[in-house]
């Protein structure tokens, strides 16, 4: 992303393949993380490191969001900003939240909500159960990049990189503050205040990607483009958790800076296609990235109805069930509800803007 210049200079983003498929990656090792917490798969691949799978998905969602509206003049995208954002995670989301509403009480099933304002705090994105809290936390930070996003199209402010740090640091101070007062009041400390960090890495690597370019693409630096991939590796193996105990080391992930540095290493890696994480732009990787969403969303509904109606005794076999299982139900959802309901909504800002 280059220097912040005009507020409504047209941008349009080329896609780049090996950020689907790394969200397809990111939504793999939470499905995985979280079938090895079962037993039926390796320890090591559970036990809180399937949370790096959600702070990548995180640096990539803001990346994303920086590059494709920061530019662009706010009161004319704001109507198609909310719809694209709406139509892309609401619905499947929601479908879910509902049915769950029917279902909960009955152990087969993933989701529960117990009371009435459980259900209510979802629905508003507030906070969510299970895995979809991951949710409620990305809505929240598209309303503070629509806030950022605004102030900086509408008004004088933000116009630098130096100034949008400095606000992108201070938003990360507030939300210490307001995560230690949580904490110190005996309340609940879910939210978008806990993982705003990584939602920052992303920002910046988007407002400062054409040094970064400039900076791998040079002679003298090089070696970067080999050392970049190799960190990313070693980061992601010091984040497994059995590992980490044997250092006795027990930091949760949202916290911890291993946790933080693989995420940034992971990113850049395959942002600018270094090494082995070009691979994450194949055609299956670019597949899988298209219906993580909802893999992500509905893996452990499968997994919940297997381990309560058969009972499994771990195998990789049964892992493989899960896995075509959900890609199955994802792979139907993503064509079958999720693109048309996003189309319809999509349809609401074209016409407005």
């Amino acid at each position: 992303m280059t220097q912040p210049t005009a507020p409504d200079k047209p941008t349009k983003m080329i896609r780049n393949d090996a950020l689907t498929g790394l969200r397809g990656i990111a939504a793999l090792i939470v499905a995985l993380g979280h079938i090895s917490n079962q037993g039926l798969l390796p320890g090591w691949m559970g036990h809180g490191f399937e949370q790096i799978g959600v702070m990548i998905f995180f640096v990539l969602s803001a990346y994303l969001m920086t590059e494709l509206y920061l530019l662009k003049d706010f009161r004319r995208h704001n109507i198609a900003y909310a719809t694209a954002r709406i139509g892309r995670v609401f619905p499947l989301y929601y479908a879910i939240v509902l049915i769950s509403l029917f279902f909960t009480g009955i152990s087969a099933w993933r989701y529960q909500f117990p009371t009435l304002l459980d259900a209510v705090l979802a629905l508003c994105m507030i906070s969510a159960p299970y895995e979809l809290w991951a949710v409620p936390v990305e809505v929240q930070f598209y309303l503070l990049f629509a806030v950022i996003w605004m102030t900086r199209s509408t008004t004088r402010l933000l116009k630098t990189r130096l100034h949008l740090c400095i606000t992108l640091f201070t938003v990360w101070i507030v939300c210490v503050a307001i995560t230690l007062a949580k904490r110190k009041a005996g309340m609940e400390i879910g939210g978008l205040n806990l993982y705003i960090h990584f939602f920052i890495i992303g920002m910046l690597c988007s407002v400062f990607s054409d040094s970064i370019i400039s900076f791998l693409s040079t002679d003298r630096h090089k070696t970067a483009r080999w050392v970049l991939p190799v960190l990313a590796i070693i980061s992601l193996i010091a984040c497994i958790q059995p590992l980490r105990a044997t250092f006795h080391v027990d930091v949760p992930t949202r916290g911890d800076p291993v946790a933080v540095l693989a995420s940034f290493f992971v990113f850049l890696s395959t942002v600018n296609r270094l090494g082995p994480f070009d691979w994450l732009g194949s055609k299956f990787m670019v597949w899988l990235g298209d219906i993580s969403y909802g893999f992500y969303l509905i893996h452990h509904i499968v997994l919940t109805a297997l381990i309560t109606y058969f009972r499994p005794s771990g195998g990789l076999y049964e892992t493989a069930i899960i896995l075509v299982v959900t890609v199955i139900i994802a792979q139907f959802s993503l064509y079958a509800f999720e693109r048309p309901a996003s189309r319809l909504i999509r349809s609401f800002g074209n016409t407005t803007n």
